[in-house]
């Protein structure tokens, strides 16, 4: 169980949105929707892309 989770379930919060940092960079998202994990699809971006 995520640190996030256990504290979303001891202060009894059924839905939030997580956010996983790392110095000053974003690093993960997610939701808790009725007290579990529910992950946000990442979209990948590759070179070509980018071209375009």
């Amino acid at each position: 169980m995520s640190p996030a989770l256990g504290w979303a379930n001891t202060l009894g919060i059924k839905n939030a949105k997580v956010y996983r940092i790392s110095g000053l960079t974003k690093v993960d998202e997610y939701d808790i929707v009725e007290g579990e994990k529910k992950t946000i699809d990442k979209k990948e971006i590759n070179s070509e892309e980018l071209e375009t």
